[in-house]
């Protein structure tokens, strides 16, 4: 009987651990999406103060989200998505807008493919 209890109790606690997970990442992944959009549509009204503070924004939002990441997903995922942050600020101070706009966009894609990898399917449980 203890092993049957001890069976249940780890299968709940994995059950809750998943629904963590996908809440955690869905969340704060969506959050991050939409601060990098923010970041896109300053950069495209031309308003550098704005950009610049929405993006240390976003970054540090991503630093505090970051080690949490680093668990669910990987740290390999977090330095795609941090090297593709640090290029997109060193374009904008370079005022090479469209470049910025292309990493930011990179971010992005990086961010919604966690987001989707993580909804439960057939193919993440198995």
């Amino acid at each position: 009987m203890t092993r049957f209890k001890a069976a249940i109790l780890i299968l709940i606690i994995s059950g809750i651990l998943g629904v963590f997970s996908l809440v955690f990442t869905q969340t704060t992944c969506g959050r991050l999406v939409d601060k990098l959009d923010e970041v896109i549509i300053n950069i495209t009204k031309k308003d550098k103060n704005s950009t610049v503070e929405n993006l240390d924004d976003a970054i540090e939002y991503f630093e505090k989200i970051k080690p949490v990441l680093n668990i669910l997903e990987g740290q390999s995922e977090t330095i795609e998505i941090r090297g593709n942050l640090n290029k997109a600020i060193f374009f904008v101070n370079a005022k090479n807008y469209e470049s910025a706009v292309l990493y930011l966009e990179e971010c992005k894609n990086d961010l919604n493919r966690i987001i989707v990898s993580n909804i439960p399917s057939i193919s993440t449980i198995l």
